[in-house]
């Protein structure tokens, strides 16, 4: 005989479910608070643009470190997603690496609030970079292993890439007289520190791009 149906689950699946929405709001608000007013942000300013209370926001995070931290790695994910979805259709090796350092550097204009909490929350967004600089770092990695690229001391190598797409990032994001061309002019310059000659990363980073970088996508 089959167990007679527990009246509590219906109910505890409900609250399971709002406990998820207001969790994933409350990320939401974060970033968009972080991408505006950077790291001197409140849990009360945070909680304003949420609209709920302190105590509220405290049962799904208890400090403002951690929601912080939880709302750069969300939206290094969604956008991780989103670029590898844009490239999968890109074939040549170099061009799947230095696509999404293309469109990195952009962010600024096609997801706003993640480039806003890069340029305006950098403390912040280093919590991010383990796993984006990982991902990179074995990309490179796998094409050493090819023969596509002929370097040594990777991991060197990437931290300094990596210091770049941040700080071009974050200067087209604070400058609005820096056009995407400048920035990347900006990647130009960098790829060679990876094994990339000029005259190769001069014909990469102007390729056409598979996606409009031009308008948000947020």
């Amino acid at each position: 005989m089959a167990p007679a149906p527990d009246p509590k689950r219906p109910q505890e699946g409900r609250k399971a479910a709002y406990f998820a929405r207001n969790r994933a709001a409350i990320i939401r608000a974060g970033q968009e608070v972080l991408a505006k007013q950077g790291p001197s942000a409140t849990v009360e300013e945070i909680a304003a643009q949420v609209g709920m209370s302190v105590s509220t926001l405290y049962k799904h995070f208890e400090t403002k470190e951690l929601l912080f931290a939880t709302a750069v790695v969300s939206a290094m994910a969604e956008w991780e997603t989103w670029v590898d979805e844009m490239t999968a259709e890109v074939a040549d090796p170099l061009e799947q690496l230095v696509v999404p350092m293309r469109l990195f550097v952009r962010g600024g204009v096609t997801h706003p609030i993640f480039g806003g909490m890069v340029a305006n929350s950098p403390a912040e967004a280093m919590v991010a970079l383990p796993l984006s600089t990982r991902n990179l770092a074995d990309h490179i990695g796998q094409l050493v292993a090819s023969g596509v690229l002929k370097i040594d001391h990777v991991e060197q190598r990437v931290g300094n890439l990596v210091a770049v797409l941040m700080h071009t990032l974050q200067v087209a994001v604070l400058d609005p007289t820096v056009s995407p061309a400048d920035s990347d002019t900006a990647l130009e310059v960098a790829l060679p520190m990876i094994g990339i000659s000029p005259a190769k990363a001069h014909r990469l980073v102007n390729l056409p791009l598979p996606v409009d970088a031009s308008r948000a996508v947020d």
